[in-house]
């Protein structure tokens, strides 16, 4: 497999009516962490599953129409084991390369300029 691994398009998820992007921070019950990867029903508001190292097992992050649409998503995941949510405000620096300046992610994480 070579360095380009896919293309896409940047889409603006509140202009879809997606007013609030949601994480969700998870620690599944003993034994149930594999059924929630295998077993967690997908819509339109789901958008993404990390699996982290620490104290959460997982990130996942979804963009919903209000707040009774996050309280559904949470609901599907909670069988599964405990949650943490928060709403992102906004997102100062993304996970996108920079061509002018391929540091720059680099230099923001690591408290630099």
């Amino acid at each position: 497999m070579g360095i380009i691994t896919g293309y896409g398009a940047r889409i603006d998820p509140s202009r879809l009516g997606f007013g609030l992007t949601i994480l969700i921070r998870g620690r599944p019950f003993a034994g149930r962490d594999e059924e929630h990867d295998r077993g967690e029903p997908r819509d339109t508001s789901d958008c993404g599953l990390d699996r982290v190292s620490g104290d959460d097992c997982f990130v996942a992050r979804a963009h919903v129409c209000n707040v009774a649409e996050m309280e559904a998503v949470i609901d599907r995941i909670v069988p599964f084991g405990a949650t943490i949510s928060s709403v992102v405000q906004s997102t100062p620096v993304t996970d996108s390369w920079n061509s002018e300046n391929p540091r720059r992610m680099t230099a923001v994480t690591q408290g630099g300029h």
